[in-house]
């Protein structure tokens, strides 16, 4: 993606520690361009629309679309006023549909069926429509529902773990769950001790997706989650409007952040105790007077802690650096007093670190990419892995090295929590290419993830990105035939399954009654086999039927004594 005209950002960072503040040497430089000098509205997201490997910004204000660049930028209209008043406040892209590509989804305006999706036509277009999305009419769009009011937050997850990605909209004293239905629809289910900013989140750790409000959370009924949702206070001192959830202090454990969306107030975050459903999360204040309608969470400066994107509209657009020694400090950056409302996060340009797109709302241009120009000593082109007999082994290669001191090899099992596992020297400075491998071993089957941790010989690093490594978990569901078949009077039924998952594994007569329940129980992404003796039963044709989530299948065996 190449970058016009940049303008170095004059920057002031300021430490917040206890209520004090102090001068801090600016240590990331951002540039600014100006990508649409009569851009704005209050909803954007960030995401591939085009399918070209890069972040496309996506605007929507009077009118909706998203652009994209080659030498200059360009926008391309989805949908505009009329027939839309506005599409406000929030927006998010997600696939929606599981069709590969990612869809926006919107508010318009305080009416009725306010709640939008517009399906990108790039994969599996609607029948009678292109699949270039740079063309409008290619675009459908799709009524969720009606939210009772504006629609102030918008958050994107599979909240009953179905495979299939569930929206919540709040804001105005409603919040509403859309359990994705589709093709059928959406279910409507609204929730009560909410009604301002939700975020999502698996905050008591059991595998299933909460919801966080700024004054406490609600937990997932984990069966359905058509259920009752059970509310556990916060103690909060003045609740705020937004929330966001991440693990600020590198304990594993999701922390919430608070903030107020309009004006200046209390900006803090609440640490996570071992309980959570606890009321006592202690406070820590991270600034006195700053709000924002939007919380983003990234890595900026790529050294392991969770910063935060906060922009105040009209106001102060800047980011919170986190501290490197767990204790949850910030250092605010500026990074402009305009383009702030709703400002996300993303890699905008594929170099590898996370720039800003902003624009203020409806009347106040421009809109606006903020570009981050961390300096990485050491050019990595490459960092795979291969896997045999319980073995992860880790290649990387880089084609530049300067003042490269060392590699840190990193394993984490939630892509949260990273661990040192291995210590490999660099080669100093080099314009050579050098090749770098390690072997993790001893591994049991599970769910892996890795990265790098380049170090200079001054001390400073860098992480690459995380690569994800199944050990022994399947990739695809499926039933295999018995064996043997026939059989007289035992079997073996083997199947494997892609997740965790309610499985029952049902064996039934051929009028269709039931006369064995091998399974029925919540299993781990894996293989299985299971024996099942019918010396009880007269020979014959007998079905076996397998439910494991979205997965269903049934085949036939015989019994010949």
């Amino acid at each position: 993606m190449k970058k016009l005209k940049p303008i170095i950002l004059s920057i002031t960072l300021l430490i917040f520690a206890a209520g004090s503040v102090s001068e801090f040497d600016p240590s990331i430089i951002f540039t600014s361009e100006t990508i649409d000098p009569q851009g704005n509205g209050d909803a954007k997201a960030l995401a591939d629309i085009d399918g070209d490997g890069t972040m496309n910004p996506i605007l929507g204000g009077s009118n909706l679309g998203w652009y994209s660049t080659d030498s200059i930028w360009s926008f391309h209209e989805i949908a505009s006023n009329p027939p839309f008043i506005e599409f406000s406040t929030d927006m998010q892209a997600a696939d929606i549909d599981n069709d590969g590509d990612p869809d926006v989804i919107v508010g318009n305006a305080g009416g009725t069926n306010n709640l939008i999706w517009f399906e990108n036509p790039r994969i599996n277009p609607p029948t009678g429509s292109g699949n270039d999305p740079t063309i409008a009419a290619n675009w459908s769009n799709h009524i969720i529902g009606t939210h009772g009011d504006w629609v102030h937050d918008i958050e994107i997850g599979d909240l009953d773990n179905d495979g299939k990605l569930d929206i919540i909209s709040s804001g105005h004293g409603f919040t509403h769950i859309w359990k994705n239905d589709l093709p059928f629809g959406w279910i409507d289910i609204q929730l009560s001790n909410a009604g301002k900013g939700v975020f999502i989140g698996d905050i008591n750790s059991d595998g299933w997706k909460d919801i966080a409000t700024p004054f406490g959370w609600l937990a997932n009924p984990t069966v359905t989650i058509l259920n009752s949702w059970e509310f556990y206070p916060i103690s909060v001192s003045a609740p705020n409007d937004e929330v966001l959830l991440a693990d600020i202090n590198g304990d594993s454990r999701l922390d919430l952040i608070t903030i107020d969306a309009h004006g200046p107030s209390e900006f803090a975050w609440y640490k996570s105790p071992s309980d959570p459903t606890l009321s006592s999360w202690i406070k820590t204040i991270i600034d006195g007077s700053m709000g924002a309608h939007k919380l983003e969470a990234a890595d900026f400066n790529n050294d392991g802690f969770v910063d935060i994107l906060v922009g105040l509209e009209l106001d102060d657009l800047s980011i919170y650096f986190n501290s490197t020694d767990s204790m949850g400090i910030f250092t605010k950056q500026q990074l402009d007093t305009k383009a702030a409302h709703n400002a996300r996060a993303g890699d905008i340009d594929n170099d590898g670190d996370i720039d800003v797109f902003g624009a203020d709302y409806a009347g106040h241009p421009p809109s606006v990419v903020y570009f981050n120009e961390s300096v990485v000593p050491v050019e990595l082109t490459s960092f795979t892995y291969a896997v045999s007999e319980g073995t992860v082994v880790l290649n990387w290669t880089t084609v530049t090295e300067t003042n490269n001191s060392h590699f840190i090899v990193q394993r984490s099992y939630d892509n949260i929590s990273f661990m040192p596992i291995a210590r490999i020297e660099g080669n100093g400075t080099t314009s050579e290419i050098s090749k770098y491998s390690y072997a993790d071993d001893s591994l049991e089957n599970g769910l892996y993830f890795y990265r790098l941790k380049q170090v200079d010989y001054d001390g400073s690093y860098s992480y690459s990105q995380v690569i994800e490594v199944r050990l022994g978990i399947p990739i695809n569901f499926y039933l295999a035939q018995n064996f043997p078949n026939p059989f007289n009077p035992n079997t073996i039924i083997e199947f494997q399954i892609t997740e965790a998952s309610f499985v029952s594994l049902r064996i039934f007569d051929p009028t269709g009654g039931e006369v064995a329940n091998l399974v029925s129980d919540e299993l781990s992404a894996g293989k299985y086999k299971y024996s099942w003796d019918a010396s009880n039963l007269s020979s014959g044709v007998y079905i076996y039927q397998l439910d494991a989530g979205n997965y269903f299948e049934t085949k036939k065996m015989i019994l010949l004594k």
